[in-house]
């Protein structure tokens, strides 16, 4: 069954080359690249006993409800353990993702998804999302802080303009975002239109918080510790030699 199962796989990769008129030498290459690539992973799996061939890619079948976005740029995690997600495209507008005990929950869509949205995903297209036992908060594309009401299946609350973001976390009552440039601004979850503390760290573009209001900002190079009151206190981890670290958080417990 796995030898036939190759052999039919090896057939139509070649028909597949065939139909194609690449003339381009580059394109010709990639191309028959990627199907020697593939054959060689089914080759590899079929000699492996017990493994269990599933898609690369998310999960999208249809419109159940039930797939998984395609990638996620920042995460976040309740204190119930349901985890949100965050990118700035999906081909079927699942931008953020709402998943608990390994299924997805929810959809949260601006305006409840009535239209009257400017970004893809039915404006939450995004790269900055944090979650607290009340709201959802999505900073989206065009600029505008979102509220989700977690106790109401994620159905859209409102929205304020913030501009644009890069990263965000919620601690303490606050949300700490963090914009191009390494801007990053504090604000009150009880009036997020108010800003109570706005530092640069240049470079920065990702932002977690301590138990003690400290703030660390990653830049490509390391994280920095600012005091609560945004001075920098010259505490830093450097990252090792090879990493490309692409975003922070905290681990409250220990």
């Amino acid at each position: 069954m796995k030898k036939t199962l190759v052999n039919h796989l090896a057939s139509n990769l070649i028909r597949i080359w065939s139909a194609f008129s690449i003339t381009d030498r580059k394109r010709q290459k990639e191309v028959l690249a990627f199907c020697f690539l593939l054959l060689s992973c089914f080759q590899l799996a079929a000699q492996i006993p017990n493994v269990t061939r599933g898609y690369l890619g998310n999960t999208f079948n249809g419109g159940n409800g039930k797939w998984v976005q395609n990638y996620a740029s920042e995460v976040d995690v309740a204190s119930d353990g349901t985890l949100v997600t965050a990118s700035e495209w999906d081909e079927a507008g699942r931008c953020v993702g709402v998943f608990k005990d390994g299924q997805p929950v929810a959809h949260p869509k601006q305006y409840n998804g009535t239209g009257g949205h400017k970004c893809w995903g039915w404006g939450t297209a995004t790269n900055a999302i944090a979650i607290d036992d009340n709201y959802l908060y999505v900073v989206n594309c065009d600029g505008d802080l979102l509220r989700f009401d977690c106790s109401n299946n994620y159905s859209y609350v409102d929205s304020i303009r913030v501009g644009a973001a890069e990263g965000m976390t919620v601690s303490g009552g606050f949300l700490y975002i963090i914009k191009s440039g390494g801007l990053v601004q504090k604000r009150s979850v009880s009036n997020p239109k108010a800003v109570s503390l706005s530092v640069t760290i240049t470079g920065g573009w990702d932002v977690a918080v301590d138990n003690g209001g400290n703030i660390w900002v990653l830049t490509s190079t390391e994280v920095l510790k600012y005091s609560p009151t945004g001075a920098n206190t010259g505490i830093k981890v450097a990252a090792q030699t090879g990493w490309q670290p692409s975003a922070v958080n905290y681990d409250a417990v220990n």
